[in-house]
């Protein structure tokens, strides 16, 4: 077994238009990995996308750092123009415990 220490940044993304949004995005179809699994994305060398299985389930956008402030800023815009909106971590947890 062999462990490789890497800094990334994730991106949690849900509801009912992400799989819309990744297709504007890229070409992979990340329908064909299983749950849980890394899928490499065209949005840059350092991005790849996650799909976290249920009880809650939901995406993550995994990126360098350097590439960070980029693919968040552009995640936003598709978000806001699809008529979602972003919210934090208390945000999250919050409906996390809810369910």
């Amino acid at each position: 077994m062999h462990a490789v220490d890497h800094e990334c940044v994730e991106i949690a993304l849900g509801g009912a238009g992400v799989r819309a949004l990744f297709a504007e995005l890229t070409e992979t179809d990340p329908e064909q990995f299983g749950a849980g699994a890394f899928v490499p994305v065209v949005a840059g060398p350092e991005c790849w996308l996650r799909a976290l299985p249920a009880p809650h389930a939901h995406w993550r956008v995994c990126c360098a750092p350097a590439d960070a402030t980029f693919a968040f800023g552009t995640l936003l815009a598709l978000v806001r123009e699809a008529g979602g909106a972003p919210f934090g971590d208390a945000d999250y947890v919050a409906a996390a415990l809810a369910r």
